[in-house]
């Protein structure tokens, strides 16, 4: 049992390893991919989709994340890494630069219709201090206010969100 435990130990820090240190841009095809996938079935399921982001490993993969915002109530829907926001207003959260961040993800959720790129400060998981993250939301459809987002930690500051959101 010991060996098992220890093996499966390893295995977990191995694969945190793995994606700690993922390149910032090779994730960018990843969390496009998963965003337009969340908002298909946002789109699909509408409220019933919820709980699946919030649960399901399939939308939390090493240091990245599907969260889900309602852009309408400004709440947070679905947040696996941080549990404790969910059902909690994001209007007035900032990031350590002042900066409304959640209210500039559904800003660019709701007028760009292809989903866009922001740059805030967050916590990496399992860390307290905010780094920089560049992350990308998209609603589900114009009459429906969830927003789905992932984002990528770029601490060497190597990704440029105008060259993201061209």
């Amino acid at each position: 049992m010991i060996k098992l435990i220890s093996f499966l130990l390893s295995l977990v820090c191995i694969l945190c390893l793995s994606t700690a240190f993922a390149d910032p841009k090779e994730e960018i095809k990843t969390i496009l991919e998963k965003v337009d996938e969340a908002v298909k079935i946002m789109n699909d399921k509408k409220d019933a989709s919820i709980p699946e982001f919030q649960k399901d490993a399939k939308w939390n993969w090493g240091t990245n994340y599907i969260y889900v915002i309602d852009c309408d109530k400004m709440i947070t829907l679905a947040h696996p890494m941080v549990p404790a926001l969910v059902g909690k207003s994001t209007k007035e959260m900032k990031d350590n630069k002042g900066n409304f961040f959640f209210q500039k993800f559904c800003e660019i959720a709701k007028t760009q219709e292809k989903g866009g790129w922001i740059e805030y400060w967050w916590p990496k998981p399992g860390t307290k201090e905010p780094i920089r993250k560049i992350s990308f939301t998209k609603c589900a459809t114009k009459n429906f206010s969830f927003c789905a987002g992932a984002g990528v930690y770029d601490e060497k500051n190597e990704l440029k969100v105008d060259e993201l959101n061209k």
